[in-house]
């Protein structure tokens, strides 16, 4: 089973950077409920490529995902992080409401 970190790491590397639907999404839902929902086929139908973006998150290999961000030197953090900007969670948090 994903942990919740793991599932914003596949929907990052699945998901447009920036998109506000899919930000939304996983801000008022959480990562996993979004991964659960697309791979269900009965959500998101009217989003446009969810077929692609389901077929991409079936085949997002998460020990690759990590090794990749291993070998760039990257580190993936989410808001749940210390380290978190929390400017990011103000822009976020107004739109929720």
């Amino acid at each position: 089973m994903l942990s919740e970190s793991d599932a914003r790491l596949v929907l990052f590397s699945t998901i447009e950077p920036a998109d506000k639907f899919w930000s939304l999404e996983i801000s008022n839902s959480n990562a996993l409920n979004v991964i659960k929902r697309i791979l269900s086929g009965k959500y998101y139908l009217k989003q446009k490529n969810i077929l692609d973006l389901q077929h991409a998150v079936l085949k997002a290999d998460l020990s690759q995902i990590k090794d990749e961000l291993i070998d760039s030197g990257a580190i993936f953090i989410t808001p749940v992080d210390s380290d978190w900007p929390v400017a990011l969670m103000t822009f976020i948090r107004p739109q929720l409401g």
